[in-house]
Parts: structure tokens; sequence; C-alpha cells
């Protein structure tokens, strides 16, 4: 069974993430500024900050948008596999979450987890979870030493040069979907 975390895999948040940072503090910035996950350690912003600028960017349903690729993909896994889609986040805004899953998954079954304050590895095992699409690196790398693959959808802030060998780097939603079709044909 997959699993799948939300902010920088499945919805693009960067783009109106910059936009609140310039609107409430002034500070106009490029996504390539964004360089590492903890964005008060790469941004001229404090922890409280960053918190405000990304509550309003979740709670602006209307305007994020799915990270290209990523709502066929869902779609795609669903319709082989049979299964929900099960999501992991960090994310504290339920309603905001729902909503926007409801918006852009019609149809599709799926079932969110908010793991704020707890470790992904602890809902992963507990779901039967075996490959998780992951942006953050430090989850990745834990997700990956307790035994789960990882598939880490590549973003500036995750670079490392050597990963484990259960950690696969991919550029896009449709490598992912190479990766799903080759490893189902395999079965």
């Amino acid at each position: 069974m997959w699993g799948f975390d939300i902010d920088g895999c499945i919805v693009e948040i960067d783009s109106l993430l910059l936009k609140y940072i310039k609107e409430l503090y002034g500070y106009s910035l490029e996504g390539t500024d964004i360089t590492c996950y903890v964005l008060e350690e790469c941004l001229p912003l404090s922890r409280e900050q960053i918190v405000k600028c990304i509550d309003k960017t979740i709670a602006d349903v209307d305007n994020l948008f799915p990270i290209p690729g990523s709502i066929e993909f869902l779609r795609y896994y669903h319709l082989i596999s049979g299964k929900i889609i099960q999501f992991i986040t960090a994310r504290w805004d339920k309603e905001s979450t729902y909503k926007w899953l409801n918006k852009w998954l019609v149809d599709i079954p799926f079932d969110v987890i908010f793991s704020k304050g707890r470790y992904k590895i602890d809902y992963i095992n507990e779901f039967g979870i075996d490959i998780f699409v992951e942006d953050k690196l430090k989850t990745a790398l834990n997700l990956a030493q307790n035994n789960i693959k990882v598939l880490l959808l590549d973003q500036a802030w995750n670079q490392l040069k050597e990963l484990p060998p259960n950690i696969i780097r991919m550029k896009d939603w449709g490598e992912i979907k190479d990766y799903y079709y080759c490893n189902q044909k395999e079965k």
C-alpha cells in the first residue's frame, strides 16, 4: 500500500506562501529562496511569522493548486489498486485540508492522518504502508531507517548527494507513475 504527504507533494504551496509573505511582511521572495524545509532557517522571518503565513496559505483553498500530475496519478493509483488514498500530513488545519481534498479528489476515496506532534512512521506501520511519497528529507531518512521505501519528490530543500538505497528520488509525478506501472507489471 502507498501513502502520500500533502504539501510539497500533492499541493503546490510555495507560490501562495510567497504571496502571503510579501503581503504580510513586505518581503519579495522567489521559489528558489526556499532552500530548506524549516523556513525560518532560510527566510528572513520568525517562526511565528512563518506559521501565520502558512495558516493563511492553507486556508486559501481556492488559490491552492495541485502539483502537476499529482491528481492524475492519485486517480490512476486508485483505479489500478482499488485502494483508498492514504494521506499522512503534518498540517494542523483539518477543515481547510478536507475542503481542498474534496475539491480535487471528487469520487476518489481518501483518508487523512494529521501527524502533527508525532512521527509519520508510527502511522505508516499501523496502516501497512510500504511505499511513501514525501518531500521532506528528514522524514524520508527516518522512514528509510525503518525499512519503508520512499519516493522523494525532488525539491530544492531535500537535496542530498547520497541517499540510502530505499529512498528513490523522483523528479515529478510522471516518474512516479512510471515507477508504479513497472512495479505493478512485475507482480
